[in-house]
């Protein structure tokens, strides 16, 4: 950030936006700088510009949960938030946190701890990389998904089609997302009061081979 303002930048798009010193920097400067996707609450002065991904999230508990999923499982990386907390949730599921470091040894054992036996959740939340090295890490331990575990990506990847098995994601149209943050800083750069703007239609689930039914769940 600060290698932009000494290239006079008239604007910055800061995505997943968290506190920094360099903002005051920006702020004297009357440089406008736009919050994309996520904005720590430290950062509530920034205009924040995201997409509307409760409606996916809905489809993706409704999809789980018509297969007979009751225990679902969010694995947060580090000091991160947990996504499933930012939407309402659905009447007779459970959510379990999974909090890990990072590195493939932590999310390892935590597979090994949280995720396997017959009490462990049998529907899997996590963004990338997580969610891709979730696939591998759960073959090596027996587990196989999605029969033994469902796991939703929240980001789709250009591949995800791909994989072995393709993995179930929350896709975000970044069109329209870049559409919106364009125009909230050009607004801004007109010395226009710019808002917060949640882009409608934005984000859709898209079901894959990493979900089916929950163990011993039987169809109708």
């Amino acid at each position: 950030m600060q290698r932009f303002l000494a290239h006079r930048v008239d604007g910055l798009f800061y995505r997943q936006a968290r506190p920094s010193k360099t903002l005051a920097w920006y702020e004297r400067s009357n440089i406008p700088v736009i919050a994309v996707g996520f904005r720590d609450p430290e950062c509530a002065q920034l205009p924040f510009v995201t997409v509307d991904g409760a409606p996916a999230f809905a489809a993706a508990c409704r999809d789980l949960e018509a297969q007979g999923h009751r225990d679902f499982a969010e694995i947060v990386v580090d000091r991160a938030d947990p996504l499933y907390a930012l939407y309402p949730r659905m009447r007779g599921v459970r959510w379990h946190e999974i909090r890990i470091g990072h590195g493939e040894q932590d999310l390892r054992a935590a597979v090994e701890e949280h995720l396997t036996g017959s009490a462990a959740p049998t529907a899997v939340f996590a963004a990338p990389p997580t969610s891709t090295a979730l696939l591998s890490i759960a073959g090596e331990l027996g587990l196989t998904v999605p029969e033994d575990l469902s796991l939703v990506s929240y980001f789709d990847l250009e591949d995800a089609s791909l994989f072995r098995t393709p993995l179930s994601a929350i896709r975000t149209d970044y069109d329209k997302l870049g559409h919106a943050v364009a125009a909230a800083m050009l607004d801004a750069l007109s010395g226009r009061q710019v808002g917060d703007v949640v882009v409608p239609d934005s984000a859709h689930f898209v079901p894959r081979a990493s979900t089916g039914p929950a163990r011993g769940h039987r169809a109708g």
